[in-house]
């Protein structure tokens, strides 16, 4: 049975041909998250809508619980 090739990175390259200097400065700044995975989308679109949700919901209560106060206190 053949054994697995390794990987090849960045280090490994032979020959005399020099790699293109903004190649190497965009590789040099390691985007990781480029390109976004579609998964998170999909996970954390619904966790945002719903805590967005209760934020406005709840903020709301409590701007008006907070009113109240305020207008009980001068009272």
């Amino acid at each position: 049975m053949p054994s697995p090739m390794p990987k090849r990175t960045d280090d490994d390259r032979s020959g005399s041909r020099q790699a293109n200097p903004e190649v190497q400065s965009v590789r040099s700044l390691n985007l990781v998250w480029l390109p976004m995975d579609g998964r998170l989308i999909l996970v954390v679109a619904p966790i945002l809508l719903a805590a967005s949700w209760a934020v406005f919901h709840i903020g709301r209560a409590a701007v008006g619980q907070l009113q109240l106060l305020l207008k009980r206190a001068r009272a």
